[in-house]
């Protein structure tokens, strides 16, 4: 690439000015968010995912950035920033800086490429309505559905056992001593585990009519996890047993000083001995062990709301204590909004199949 072009700067009027750079996958390594990294990058591209790395310099620092390209439909290409940019929140400004960057972007991505979608790492202020705060600048929307969950518990690891077990709600305290009283039992597995686990899996998808990826899929993240020679997470896989039956499980990450919940699965048996409760404050005990400063339980509704079909999973990690966090979302920057309109309403009418339709089939 010639440095004329590496080093293209398109100034906006606004205090932004951004450069961007092609770079090798492995500066990704240098990012705190698990799904910026040159590992991620590598897993999505057994996927169907072209990983593009950059080097996003400003006037006073630079970070790397991960965006990645699908092929949609011919000569229909979508990028996707997850969890990313990973930097400091620009606050009521950040629409013009996603305007700008994004603009910037676009010269160094495939010219098929029709809109960048980011989804957002920063964690709004309480009080903050996203869809008002995020402002998302001159050429910016709302996307009509989220990829990764926007709101989230995050559990503190820092205090001892006993504070985190204090903090939690009474119901929740008893579920996990219920549990151990019923003979439940927590094993950690390798990847030699997830076909049992992947058997749990198809049966909760059933049950709870949600959509799940294939099994080579889990594989290949256990595989990445040994093989990548970059930075990479540590994946922990727990199941929990009782009476020789395998009762759930769930996937855990470790990535520097974070745990994220990233999967979970559940029988339809012996539900009432509280298995979930057992794993879950295993993965959470294992990760302090391991130097987490930080547990992701990665997801919950927006609202405590009986009314919700998913207010069972609120419940449960909302009782573990910690924060509500709410991120702003998936914000779409299109190159022009015909055909990205045609892309929303079809992609509108994906979400109220499997929201609406799917459940009720």
């Amino acid at each position: 690439m010639s440095k004329e072009k590496s080093d293209k700067t398109i100034p906006m009027m606004d205090p932004y000015v951004i450069t961007v750079e092609k770079s090798p996958l492995s500066l990704l390594d240098e990012s705190p968010e698990l799904f910026q990294t040159g590992y991620w990058a590598a897993f999505k591209e057994k996927f169907g995912w072209t990983p593009f790395a950059f080097n996003i310099k400003e006037s006073k620092s630079s970070y790397p950035l991960l965006v990645l390209v699908r092929k949609i439909a011919p000569m229909y290409l979508v990028g996707y920033v997850p969890y990313g940019p990973a930097v400091p929140d620009p606050g009521k400004t950040r629409g013009e800086y996603l305007s700008v960057l994004s603009k910037t972007l676009f010269p160094f991505l495939p010219p098929s490429v029709r809109f960048l979608r980011f989804d957002l790492p920063w964690i709004l202020k309480e009080g903050e309505e996203d869809s008002l705060m995020v402002k998302a600048g001159r050429h910016g929307r709302k996307a009509p559905m989220d990829i990764q969950p926007p709101v989230t518990v995050l559990l503190d690891l820092t205090g001892s056992e006993e504070a985190m077990l204090k903090q939690m709600k009474h119901k929740t305290r008893y579920n996990i001593k219920l549990a151990e009283k019923k003979g439940v039992r927590i094993v950690e597995k390798d990847a030699s585990g997830l076909e049992e686990w992947y058997r749990i899996y198809r049966e909760t998808a059933l049950r709870d009519k949600i959509v799940l990826h294939s099994f080579p899929y889990y594989q290949n993240l256990f595989t990445l996890g040994k093989d990548y020679r970059g930075a990479r997470p540590e994946l922990k896989l727990y199941l929990s047993e009782a009476e020789g039956e395998t009762l759930g499980g769930i996937i855990v990450a470790h990535f520097k000083t974070r745990a994220l919940y990233m999967y979970g699965a559940s029988s339809n048996k012996k539900r009432n001995w509280m298995p979930n409760h057992a794993l879950q404050w295993t993965a959470v005990t294992k990760a302090k062990e391991a130097g987490c400063r930080t547990y992701d339980f990665f997801g919950i509704p927006r609202a405590d709301d009986p009314a919700d079909p998913m207010h069972g999973l609120y419940r449960f990690k909302t009782g573990f204590g910690g924060i509500v966090a709410v991120r702003p979302g998936c914000y779409d920057y299109p190159k022009g909004f015909l055909l990205y309109a045609g892309y929303v309403f079809a992609e509108k009418a994906r979400k109220f199949y499997y929201k609406v339709i799917r459940k009720k089939l």
